[in-house]
C-alpha cells in the first residue's frame, strides 16, 4: 500500500503464519483514505512517485526471498 509519503508491505505465507484476516479486524475499512479523496483529481495528498518505486523494490525483494528459500 502506498499513500502520500509512506508505503507499507507485508509478506503473508499461507500455512506458515497468520493470514490477512487474522491481522486485520473484521470491520477494517480505509475510511481515512476515502474521506481524504486521494488519486488524480480527487483532492487529498498525492502519492510521491519515488515511494511507489521503493515499495515495489521491497516487494520484489520479499518475493525473491520466498522463491530462494531465504
Amino acid at each position: 500500500a502506498v499513500h502520500s509519503f509512506y508505503g507499507q508491505i507485508m509478506t503473508i505465507v499461507p500455512g506458515a503464519g497468520p493470514c490477512l484476516g487474522c491481522l486485520l479486524p473484521n470491520d477494517a475499512t480505509p475510511t481515512s483514505l476515502k474521506e481524504e479523496g486521494g488519486g488524480v483529481g480527487g483532492g487529498g495528498t498525492p502519492v510521491f512517485g519515488v515511494i511507489a518505486g521503493i515499495v515495489g523494490c521491497l516487494e520484489a525483494a520479499e518475493a525473491l526471498k520466498i522463491l530462494l528459500g531465504a
